[in-house]
């Protein structure tokens, strides 16, 4: 018997130590936001930032998505992504 994988990822909490880099910037939050759009990511899924910076969990996703070179052009996407995404600083 073969097992058939699931599309949607296990519910999880993927922790971004240095949340505010370069490369969350160009490479980790534009992978993110594409699985978003093609619904891959688990309703359980939560982003969690954790850089030096003294953020609000709101400033955090708006410097993210305002560095993002191709936004999502679905507002659904956004609006999901901002309910998930949160910033801790240390």
């Amino acid at each position: 018997m073969t097992m058939v994988p699931s599309l949607l990822s296990d519910p999880c909490s993927f922790v971004i130590l240095g949340g505010t880099g370069d490369l969350t910037r160009r490479l980790l939050f534009p992978s993110i936001v594409h699985l978003a759009e093609q619904k891959k990511l688990s309703p359980g899924f939560v982003l969690v930032g954790f850089a030096r910076s003294q953020l609000t969990n709101e400033q955090y996703f708006e410097d993210l998505w305002e560095g993002m070179t191709t936004v999502s052009t679905d507002p659904s996407v956004r609006s999901w992504l901002a309910e998930r995404t949160f910033y801790v600083a240390g």
